[in-house]
């Protein structure tokens, strides 16, 4: 494509390089220039931002829009949101300086079009003799150059240049700095002031090509142009590993830090990789996922760490499996701050059974000033260093805790120090729980140490302090079953809930089934991670953790204790039978068909208790509307049975007995208005007995009218 206008770089490693803005001027067309990967024109300088300024092309000319950086854009050192450009018109960005050239206004002084790059016209009749320099290093594949003369001294001025073989250039630089045999032979029909432009050129190009190294090595801690790549011995992170290439490792540019090759962060080889953080940002860089072997399931991140002050680096694990939706869990070291020194950061883990790939992650995380907020003055970031990145085959049986039937549990993240961060559970070759983990208050990754112990199917795990379990079941795991046991008993869940205080939790069923129980309640939460659930609960400080996949002896139990509660249902005793089966799951609901058919039986006999106390009720309604003392009396005597038949039952019984007590009291009220009408007729009787002078029988009807309500009126 053609183009009319170029940038030249007139600062910094890459100055003097041109780069045309290959966009349509006559269409409009934009030219973004940043320090992330996707600008137009990517800039690595750290004053520039991830993407700093766009450059618009039309048929007025050439606009500079500043994009919200952090250091700004100048255009004749004054700091502009926008403004426009004129041939060779400067400008910066951050502290890396451009010029505009136009194509049209003919060649830029000096230099031309290319910088450094020479560009030669070809005549067509003019021969070119061979050169008199010798040839430059190049990295392409050239035919054999043609023999030499002898060599000539470099001008003082220019220092003598290195070995070709300790010489490297970035790529993106070499294409302007190296002529190729092929170069050469397309020279060979110029004029005779070739071979004069071609050795000046050599020796300028092997002179700027010592400057570039000497330039590129400030801050790097050496003065040389290159540097050994380390060697790690038994490292799985075959190629990338020193950051030489960008291929094997992937950015996370959703993050507000990015991760970037730099010569001034190596440690060895050319490059390291370095970010700039404010405070609150996050740098995030991940491995391409390594396939891990029977023999090195267990393995150990390390990386070379150097920062400021307010940057701090952390290492993770994170394992995968190949299959698609397969889950993922990622386990992180405590956070190095920045130190002057090269230090070296460790991580160990196991890979959950079912998980067969390993990545290192490294993060980055600033702790000093924030990002200023635009002209709010020159705020410097804090800079982290990160090289030399291996993953290693680790001792196994030092990360594998215990093993029981089909289920396996093991350390997937554990400190330097030996320190446990996290474990993973898994059973048939799965993970049931990819992570268990404990994050320290207020700490998105920081893990509280864990003793571990126990054996036989229980296994315990003490955290050293105060914090937050974190617990990741697979969706195979809770698609089975979920559930609490508290004061509230056995409570089954969805994978969403909130706060239910309990001091168990149950996931799974049968032989799938994991018990975590708490030596005091807790108040758990479940949140929905895809199909797998997230279940959360703030641990106090001494709370002791249980992970339990042997129930054999509880199973036994839960099997006596339903045969109990079928017995007591047939002889009639139905409160005794509700109360066994609540007792099974209360205490021992570890068989998914014994739990069922708990929940049944207390549906059915709840069932049953209110039907027989709607049946009273309505026939008390009855004995109401006779007002016959003999029907409330029998009523009174039936709802006392029932109570009597669900005692120990809780709700059916309080139910039964308070009924009883209501019919009783109407009874007795009933029965005194009857005594108040007899004694009225008494009287009367009475005050006719005693005009006539019959005194024996008015001393009868007294003694009976003082009887009433006692029951010896009835006798008499």
């Amino acid at each position: 494509m053609d183009y009319q206008y170029a940038l030249r770089f007139e600062t910094g490693e890459r100055r003097g390089e041109v780069v045309p803005i290959l966009v349509d001027a006559a269409a409009g067309g934009v030219f973004t220039v940043g320090r992330r990967p996707g600008n137009s024109l990517q800039v690595t300088d750290g004053s520039v931002s991830g993407k700093h300024a766009e450059v618009i092309v039309s048929a007025a000319g050439v606009t500079i829009r500043d994009l919200g950086s952090t250091n700004g854009t100048l255009v004749g050192g004054q700091k502009v949101s926008e403004s426009g450009l004129q041939h060779l018109g400067r400008f910066a960005l951050g502290a890396v300086e451009f010029t505009l050239l136009d194509q049209s206004h003919g060649a830029p002084d000096p230099g031309g079009f290319g910088g450094e790059e020479l560009m030669l016209e070809e005549p067509e009749e003019l021969v070119l003799e061979e050169p008199a320099a010798a040839p430059m290093p190049t990295r392409r594949a050239a035919p054999a150059p043609a023999p030499a003369p002898a060599p000539r001294a470099m001008p003082a001025a220019v220092p003598s240049a290195p070995a070709p073989e300790s010489l490297e250039m970035p790529e993106e630089q070499e294409e302007s700095r190296v002529i190729t045999a092929d170069d050469l032979a397309r020279s060979r029909k110029s004029s005779m002031l070739g071979p004069i432009l071609v050795v000046v050129l050599a020796l300028g190009g092997a002179g700027a090509w010592w400057w570039m190294g000497q330039k590129a090595d400030d801050g790097a801690g050496t003065s040389g142009a290159s540097m050994a790549v380390a060697e790690v011995a038994g490292n799985l992170i075959r190629a990338g590993y020193s950051f030489e290439k960008s291929e094997g490792w992937t950015v996370d540019e959703a993050r507000a830090g990015l991760w970037d090759p730099s010569r001034a962060a190596r440690r060895s080889g050319r490059n390291g990789i370095r970010t700039e953080l404010f405070g609150g940002d996050v740098a995030v860089i991940a491995s391409d996922p390594i396939r891990l072997n029977a023999t090195s399931r267990s393995v150990q991140a390390v990386a070379q760490v150097r920062g400021d002050q307010g940057a701090a680096a952390r290492l993770g694990l994170r394992f995968s499996g190949t299959g698609e939706g397969s889950p993922s869990v990622t386990v992180w070291s405590e956070a190095l701050p920045g130190s002057d020194d090269w230090t070296e950061l460790v991580l160990q883990g196991t890979a959950p059974r079912g998980l067969d790939r390993a990545s290192v992650v490294v993060r980055g995380e600033g702790s000093g000033a924030p990002r200023p907020e635009e002209d709010a003055g020159d705020v410097e970031a804090s800079v982290l260093d990160v090289d030399d990145v291996a993953l290693l085959p680790a001792d196994a049986a030092g990360l594998r805790l215990r093993e029981h039937d089909e289920w396996s549990m093991a350390i997937a993240g554990m400190a330097a120090d030996g320190e446990t961060l996290a474990v993973s559970l898994s059973a048939l070759d799965q993970p049931r729980v990819s992570s268990l983990r404990i994050l320290r208050a207020g700490a998105a990754q920081d893990c509280v140490g864990i003793t571990l112990g126990g054996g036989d199917g229980t296994w315990e795990l003490v955290p050293k302090e105060a914090g937050e379990l974190v617990l990741r079941a697979e969706g195979e795991l809770v698609s089975t079953g979920l559930a609490t046991l508290g004061a509230a008993g056995y409570v089954a869940h969805g994978t969403s809930f909130e706060l239910s205080e309990a001091t168990d939790l149950l996931l799974g069923a049968d032989a799938g089934l994991v018990r975590i129980s708490c030596s005091e309640p807790l108040r758990f939460s479940s949140k929905p991670s895809g199909d797998d659930a997230v279940l959360r609960a703030s641990v106090p400080a001494g709370v002791t953790l249980e992970v339990q996949v042997e129930f054999s002896n509880e199973r036994i139990q839960a099997e006596r204790l339903a045969r109990q509660a079928g017995e007591l249902r047939k002889r009639g005793s139905r409160g005794a039978a509700l109360a066994t089966w609540q007792t099974l799951l209360s205490t021992v609901p570890f068989d998914a068909g014994l739990v069922d058919r708990a929940i049944v039986a207390q549906a059915e006999l709840g069932a049953e208790a209110r039907a027989s106390l709607k049946e009273l009720e309505d026939e008390l309604e009855r004995a109401r509307f006779f007002g016959l003392s003999g029907i409330f009396e029998e009523k009174l005597a039936h709802a006392l049975s029932l109570a009597q038949e669900y005692q120990g039952a809780g709700e059916a019984e309080a139910q039964f007995r308070e009924l009883a007590g209501q019919i009783e009291a109407e009874l007795a009220t009933l029965l005194g208005e009857s005594d108040r009408f007899e004694r009225q007729r008494l009287e009367a009787i009475s005050t006719v007995l005693k005009n006539d002078g019959a005194v024996d029988l008015v001393k009868r009807l007294d003694e009976y009218a003082a009887g009433l309500g006692s029951g010896e009126g009835e006798e008499r």
